[in-house]
């Protein structure tokens, strides 16, 4: 199991933030605006991906038996 790391130790990653001060107006101009608009690119058309399947998902399961796929008839045993 890993064990967690403080919060002052640094990564050889260069994908982990290892200092985020977005309140700190300096940082936010010279470092937090970048990685923020950077992160928002990449997770906006992620989420919409996601939806997107997620929704069409919904629909197609919904039409299925309008598809052509049968529901199981319950088996009477008399």
């Amino acid at each position: 199991m890993n064990k967690p790391q403080p919060a002052n130790a640094q990564c050889d990653n260069s994908a982990d933030i290892a200092d985020w001060r977005p309140e700190d107006e300096s940082f936010w101009e010279s470092t937090g605006k970048r990685v923020a608009y950077r992160n928002l690119w990449i997770s906006i058309p992620a989420l919409l991906c996601g939806f997107a399947v997620w929704g069409m998902w919904g629909i197609i399961t919904v039409q299925m038996l309008n598809l052509g796929f049968r529901s199981p008839r319950p088996s009477c045993s008399r």
